[in-house]
């Protein structure tokens, strides 16, 4: 395997393991708690980061489909940490075993974004998938970090 795609199986799996510390500190009282309108809550964020990360190795750059619906990520409502610590398990495992199935001469790829209209390489979508589950690491740190506040 290609160095570059064994650092996207170490960064992805950093990102991964900052959200399990994340599920590690919080209670599960606090997976459907929403700090304010319009905000998400770590249930929400953990199944999209579970599915996105699906969806970018996955749908896009391997050509396997899913079925993912987006939306229902956004209506997680109920589920125990275990279910969403399994959730992102499974995501986890499937992105590291997809990385190990592309060569180097795959990231020039092109791929069509369902229901975009949109052409993007897959080395463009692999990107995205990790730049899209860093920016939601952070977005669930400080969510943490306003329930740690508020329960004080």
């Amino acid at each position: 395997m290609h160095q570059l795609f064994k650092d996207f199986q170490e960064r992805f799996a950093k990102s991964h393991q900052d959200l399990n510390n994340v599920l590690d500190a919080l209670p599960d009282e606090a997976m459907d708690w929403v700090p304010g309108e319009n905000m998400n809550s770590t249930a929400v964020l953990i199944s999209h980061v579970a599915g996105a990360g699906r969806f970018w190795v996955g749908d896009m750059a391997l050509g396997e489909q899913s079925e993912r619906v987006r939306q229902d990520e956004f209506e997680t409502d109920g589920i125990s940490k275990d279910n969403l610590q399994a959730r992102l398990d499974e995501s986890m495992a499937y992105i590291q075993e997809g990385l190990t199935k592309l060569t180097i001469e795959d990231l020039d790829r092109m791929v069509e974004w369902p229901g975009r209209n949109q052409s993007l390489s897959v080395g463009w979508c692999l990107l995205h998938g990790l730049e899209h589950t860093t920016e939601h690491v952070g977005h669930l740190q400080i969510l943490q970090q306003l329930w740690e506040a508020q329960a004080a």
